[in-house]
């Protein structure tokens, strides 16, 4: 579906579908299309007319008193205000949320309005291309870890990254990636009684749970970590590490048994690759780094090499690594391993100064005589 055109499932039996598609809401949001819909809330494509420009707009059914509202009518308002606050360009941008009435005021909505982004989830991604190359993982992570670095510096714990909540798009510098949905975010400076929860439940996805949030239900920054290591895992392996069909026994796979090799599933990487995606998927969470920036100086010991414009922001990477045993080694590394005696290249660099001195003498020894 394009960003212009209007879903044909305006006839859809949901009332709510009737209702807003090829509407106006909020007197800016012209609703164009469904995108998806879950069990409590339905997400549409949509134009927001001032600026002419493409946007999704999340929409809620909702008690217009907010005492009467259950746990995850508020928890909806939270992600907005939540999510709000991340300006990160690696995490979905909010435009706009709030509420209003349609149907003639019979229906209260909770709304958000975010940006559109034209590409695919990391999920349909990996469906179609099977695991992605060393270099292409590492540096998806590396983004991906920027978005919850500056939400973790803003008190806040995403709790259920996933590739579904991942979206790759071509950007300015080549394929970017933008983390969506935190739906289910904690708001660290929260006390316990103001926490919201779904219902008590564990809050998550089975196979990216960390085993402290299965445990006791509890995240910290360290939790995103894990996920992030399990997605990392996944990247490089084609699949999860622990999936176990039933989600119980996904959960207890992931609290008790030990992470299993790469090689298990065909997989070669340097010896630092995979001793990285294991200390992310430590089961005790002061096991793990401690936080993304420790993560980023681990990264940045696998060698990553870049030209002279790149700077530690910049998503455009190149990777050079040792290769495993049993590989042909990278010609590359066998042209910069050349290494002269420390006496030799200080006499040698002496004698390039010296050149350099008797070049420019004789070339100003040349402008005098010509004036």
């Amino acid at each position: 579906m394009t960003v212009t055109e209007t879903s044909t499932d305006s006839q859809s039996v949901n009332p709510l579908d009737r209702l807003l598609i090829g509407q106006v809401i909020a007197e800016r949001y012209l609703v164009t299309g469904l995108l998806a819909k879950g069990g409590m809330g339905r997400v549409y494509l949509g134009r927001q007319l001032s600026l002419d420009r493409p946007v999704v707009l999340k929409v809620l059914p909702g008690a217009r008193d907010p005492e009467g509202r259950p746990a995850h009518q508020k928890r909806f308002m939270r992600e907005a205000s939540t999510c709000a606050r991340l300006e990160h360009p690696n995490t979905v941008t909010i435009y706009d949320y709030g509420e209003l009435d349609v149907d003639q005021g019979r229906i209260h909505l909770f709304y958000i309005a975010m940006e559109y982004v034209p590409g695919r989830s990391l999920s349909d991604v990996l469906k179609a291309e099977g695991r992605l190359s060393l270099e292409r993982s590492l540096r998806l992570t590396w983004e991906i870890g920027r978005a919850l670095r500056e939400a973790h510096d803003k008190g806040v714990i995403h709790r259920d990254l996933k590739p579904s909540n991942v979206m790759v798009y071509e950007g300015v510098e080549g394929e970017s990636i933008k983390v969506l949905d935190f739906g289910i975010a904690k708001v660290l400076e929260q006390t316990d009684n103001e926490a919201i929860t779904l219902d008590n439940r564990i809050v998550g996805s089975p196979r990216y749970m960390a085993p402290e949030q299965i445990l006791e239900n509890h995240a910290s920054p360290r939790s995103d970590i894990y996920s992030l290591g399990v997605l990392l895992y996944e990247l490089l392996c084609g699949q999860v590490p622990f999936s176990r069909g039933g989600a119980t026994q996904t959960m207890m796979a992931q609290v008790h048994q030990p992470v299993p090799a790469m090689a298990t599933h065909g997989v070669s990487v340097p010896e630092s690759v995979e001793k990285l995606v294991l200390q992310c998927l430590a089961k005790h969470p002061e096991e793990r780094f401690e936080n993304i920036g420790a993560l980023f100086s681990e990264i940045r010991q696998l060698e990553w090499l870049s030209d002279t414009n790149t700077t530690e922001e910049n998503t455009v990477w190149t990777l050079h690594m040792t290769q495993p045993p049993g590989q042909v080694a990278n010609t590359a590394r066998a042209w910069f391993s050349f290494q002269l005696p420390s006496h030799t290249s200080k006499t040698l660099l002496g004698m390039m100064l010296l050149l350099n001195l008797l070049i420019v003498g004789l070339l100003i020894a040349m402008l005098i005589q010509g004036m």
